[in-house]
């Protein structure tokens, strides 16, 4: 059964700097067949915790899954965001700018658009090995 006070505990935690014991708690929650409003906030918090604790495959794979499941959802635009990153933190350079020009072509949030013009920024002036 879905607990309410485990995500609560789960977003606190993360909020916290306490990644481990969020991506616990959000792994513990993604199991317990949560509401559909919440399922890509629970998805983007596992892709977010394993992003803080440097583990980017996995990452990529919850941020994915929002693009993938969520599409509608008001994470879709962060997900994309939080792609371009990490890619340009593995050198992906191409496939960060192909991931963020396509969130541009969505017509994402102004502030949002903001970001991602800043990050494709970023990833063009920045020289390879200064990406890590």
């Amino acid at each position: 059964m879905f607990s309410i006070s485990d995500y609560n505990s789960a977003i606190k935690s993360f909020r916290d700097g306490q990644f481990k014991k969020s991506l616990k708690l959000l792994l513990k929650l993604n199991k317990q067949n949560p509401p559909l409003f919440l399922q890509d906030n629970i998805q983007f918090g596992l892709g977010s915790a394993h992003y803080r604790l440097k583990n980017y495959p996995r990452a990529t794979k919850h941020f994915q899954k929002i693009l993938d499941n969520y599409a509608q959802g008001d994470k879709r635009f962060i997900s994309y965001f939080m792609l371009g990153v990490i890619h340009n933190l593995q050198e992906e350079k191409s496939r960060a700018i192909f991931l963020l020009e396509e969130a541009l072509g969505k017509n994402p949030p102004e502030k949002m658009q903001n970001m991602i013009h800043r990050l494709i920024d970023i990833v063009n002036d920045e020289p390879s090995y200064a990406a890590g």
